[in-house]
């Protein structure tokens, strides 16, 4: 049986290729960009794009009473690393403190919040694990933040893997945040 799923900040869908393929059945993908949502258009017709930025309020409420209507239960989200990122230049902390972009993962809260997940898949670089996130008058890393919002509905599985351990010929570790009820 297949599970309704919505991703998240899902560019043109290259990196959720193979789990098109499965168990999971993409009703929604949200998208910034317009030429990357008509790239994901055209690889899944099927899926039903949101394109536009995922901060607005109308247009995520739109996608969240969409997925409600359509009993999405796996919600993937790969926010934007380029923010993170330290190739191409010497960053330091400043520079992640002032792209916008590195804060994105705050805004799958509220997909987390309103609809019934059984499964949530969060994807970025591993710096990712070690950036301080302004949230309750402080700053905390995302894994204390996911923990004191969800620790009680879902276990919370976070690590690092690398693609060159699963048969892919590059070094490219990933922080990897798997959550899920834990019934399942």
């Amino acid at each position: 049986m297949k599970i309704n799923a919505i991703s998240l900040f899902a560019s043109a869908g290259i990196g959720e290729l193979n789990l098109h393929k499965g168990n999971l059945n993409f009703v929604a993908a949200n998208e910034l960009l317009a030429k990357r949502a008509e790239t994901y258009e055209f690889f899944y017709p099927e899926v039903k794009m949101f394109q536009g930025d995922i901060v607005d309020d109308e247009l995520k409420s739109e996608m969240i009473n969409f997925a409600k209507k359509n009993n999405v239960k796996f919600l993937l989200a790969t926010p934007p690393c380029q923010g993170l990122s330290s190739v191409g230049r010497n960053k330091h902390q400043d520079h992640f403190i002032k792209d916008r972009r590195n804060f994105l993962v705050m805004e799958v809260f509220d997909y987390i919040d309103n609809l019934d997940l059984d499964y949530v898949l969060i994807e970025n670089v591993p710096r990712f694990l070690e950036m301080y996130f302004p949230y309750d008058s402080g700053f905390y890393l995302l894994e204390n933040i996911l923990k004191s919002r969800y620790e009680g509905k879902y276990v919370i599985d976070i690590r690092v893997l690398n693609a060159k351990d699963y048969g892919i010929s590059q070094s490219r570790p990933r922080a990897i945040i798997k959550m899920f009820k834990k019934k399942l």
